[in-house]
């Protein structure tokens, strides 16, 4: 277990860096950056073990106690908040150590940059030097290593995402508009996209209490925004809509706008304006 930082029994040293549990404050030689709940916790259990693989599943207890949501994507957040604070505040970031099929653990020591990874040479006594060749089964060793190597290098981080809910209405007659537009918005910022940014649809929003729980669209599904609105009927065949890109750290609204449209028209006048107003946003993620 770590010991306190300096003496002061509410904080945790992370290597050269101190960590504040309570308040979430990541202190190191190039300033202070507070850390979301989230991965603040996970930095806690981490550094209190330091040295110490911590497991998925422990991570899971701590961090979702009891609860069934899909925590790889929240775990990989969390170590993704966690990294950009060490490498922010000028600590090295591959001091949180991916273990393969395991976990997570902090290691204090890295290789030296200017290191020369070029192993001794040999002496003549031993004589390598005096062979002209490897052996095959040194051939076998090698590329053996290069396999194990490439089965346990750690895999590309997950992107932030965007979480998007069906857009509210207490008409009846709109039920089936508010679940088409949601389809087609979540289909169009998929396309648009690439790859840069996930993209969770109204269907995968089931282990949230709304559009509000931004924390929880934060642990669970690495949101970065939230697409939410609402819709009402504006005479016969009109509807106006409103919609809100909301960013899951701070809650503030990042973009929203308010749509007037024909009913048969409402996806086609909505769905590209939000795709542009994520794209903004997104630009912070």
């Amino acid at each position: 277990m770590s010991a306190p930082a300096d003496g002061h029994p509410g904080r945790v040293a992370v290597g050269d860096l101190t960590f504040d549990p309570e308040s979430g404050e990541l202190t190191g030689p190039a300033g202070v950056r507070r850390i979301p709940p989230q991965p603040a916790s996970l930095l806690t259990l981490l550094a209190v073990r330091q040295g110490e693989v911590v497991t998925r599943d422990q991570i899971r207890q701590r961090l979702w106690p009891g609860g069934k949501v899909e925590f790889e994507q929240g775990i990989a957040f969390a170590v993704r908040e966690i990294r950009k604070a060490i490498e922010s505040v000028g600590g090295d970031p591959a001091m949180v150590e991916t273990v393969p099929k395991r976990g997570f653990r902090i290691i204090t020591t890295t290789p030296s940059a200017g290191a020369d990874p070029t192993p001794t040479a040999p002496s003549e006594h031993a004589g390598f030097r005096r062979v002209p060749f490897l052996p095959l089964s040194l051939f076998v060793v090698i590329a053996a290593i290069g396999v194990g190597l490439a089965l346990t290098r750690e895999p590309a981080a997950t992107p932030p995402a965007v979480v998007v809910f069906a857009h509210e209405t207490e008409d009846a007659r709109l039920a089936d508009l508010v679940r088409a537009v949601g389809f087609e918005l979540t289909a169009a910022l998929t396309r648009a996209n690439g790859g840069r940014l996930g993209v969770v649809g109204p269907t995968g929003t089931t282990t949230l209490s709304g559009p509000n729980d931004t924390e929880g669209a934060r642990a669970s599904l690495a949101a970065c925004l939230v697409v939410s609105g609402a819709m009402r009927v504006l005479g016969r065949d009109s509807v106006i809509v409103f919609t809100q890109v909301v960013r899951t750290v701070d809650r503030v609204h990042a973009w929203a706008s308010q749509d007037t449209a024909s009913v048969a028209r409402a996806a086609t006048a909505v769905v590209p304006r939000v795709v542009g107003g994520v794209a903004s946003a997104a630009a912070g993620c």
